[in-house]
C-alpha cells in the first residue's frame, strides 16, 4: 500500500494512477496535424483511456473552452511573446518588427486550431480502443462536439486575422499595456 496524507492506494490503484498520468505525455502526429498520446494503446485500461481522452479532448467536449485553452497553451509555449508583452509598459516598447513576428506566430497558431480539432475527431474512434460497445457509446456522447469546435476555431481565426498587435496582446495577457487606451 502507498500512503500519502490521508489517502491510501492499493498497489494496483497506485500503478493505475501512475500509468494514467504517464499516458498523457503528448507527441505530434503530422499526418493528422494534432497531438496524440503514443503510450495509449487499444488495450489500455478504461481508466487510463478516460484520463488520456480528457487530457486532449476539449474540442470534443467543450468547444468554448477549447478556444480559451488554445490561447493559454499558446502563451505557455510561446514564452518569449508572453514575456515581452508582460514586461512592456506600452505597445511602443516592442519593436514593429517583433510586433509583426508575434502577430504572424499567433495567427499561424489560430489557423492550426481547426486542424488540431479535426485531427482529434479523426483519431477519436481509434482511441476508444477496447472499450465495450456500451462504454464507447457513452464516451461518444461526451465527445460529441467536435464539429462545433472546428467551426468556432475557423471563425476565431478569421476574426482574429483583423486584430492589431495591441488587441492580440490584450487577448493573451489581459492587463497588457494597462496605461494605454
Amino acid at each position: 500500500m502507498k500512503e500519502q496524507k490521508g489517502a491510501t492506494f492499493t498497489n494496483e490503484e497506485y500503478e493505475l494512477v501512475n500509468s494514467a498520468i504517464l499516458v498523457t505525455v503528448p507527441s505530434w502526429n503530422t499526418e493528422y496535424g494534432t497531438v496524440v498520446q503514443a503510450a495509449l494503446t487499444p488495450e489500455s485500461h478504461s481508466v487510463i483511456r478516460a484520463v488520456a481522452l480528457a487530457d486532449i479532448g476539449s474540442p470534443g467536449m467543450e468547444p468554448d473552452g477549447f478556444g480559451n485553452d488554445g490561447d493559454a497553451l499558446f502563451i505557455e509555449q510561446e514564452i518569449d511573446i508572453a514575456e515581452a508583452i508582460r514586461k512592456a509598459k506600452s505597445s511602443d516598447d516592442i519593436s514593429p518588427d517583433n510586433q509583426k513576428r508575434y502577430l504572424t506566430r499567433y495567427r499561424s497558431w489560430l489557423n492550426s486550431q481547426h486542424g488540431y480539432a479535426k485531427g482529434r475527431q479523426t483519431l477519436f474512434e481509434t482511441e476508444l480502443g477496447n472499450l465495450n460497445d456500451r462504454a464507447k457509446e457513452r464516451v461518444r456522447q461526451l465527445f460529441s462536439r467536435f464539429a462545433e469546435a472546428i467551426s468556432t476555431a475557423e471563425s476565431n481565426a478569421k476574426t482574429d486575422e483583423e486584430y492589431s498587435f495591441k488587441q492580440m496582446a490584450r487577448r493573451l495577457v489581459p492587463n497588457a499595456f494597462s496605461g494605454e487606451v
